[in-house]
């Protein structure tokens, strides 16, 4: 038996057909147009909704969103074919800008180079 909704009065239950629930297998929210009106609308499980109504009620921790983050920066690092090259630019350039020095002290220190002109 189904749980009962977090706000059963503003809610109204229905069946779901054979399409919307194959793209919900997918384990991610779908985006469901109604054509007639092109209205857009998002169907999504019982516990994430849950999740954002905790959100917005105010008992909620973000870090119960860090695993949500991870994973949704995860894929989209994996779809992104130039990631990497951008992750050695970036090392790359630091390193050259700013490098490390030494003072009197031993302390590391880093210096601002010159900008080329």
């Amino acid at each position: 038996m189904a749980e009962e909704p977090v706000y059963p009065r503003y809610m109204t239950r229905a069946i779901l057909d054979n399409s919307l629930r194959e793209a919900v297998q997918a384990g991610t929210p779908v985006e469901v147009l109604d054509e007639a009106t092109n209205r857009v609308y998002y169907l999504i499980f019982a516990e994430q909704f849950q999740r954002m109504a905790a959100t917005l009620s105010g008992d909620f921790d973000p870090r119960e969103l860090y695993p949500m983050i991870e994973k949704v920066m995860a894929e989209d690092d994996a779809k992104d074919p130039l990631l990497d090259s951008y992750q050695r630019g970036a090392a790359t350039w630091s390193s050259s800008r700013f490098p490390t020095s030494k003072d009197e002290a031993g302390r590391s220190t880093r210096r601002r180079t010159e900008r080329p002109r």
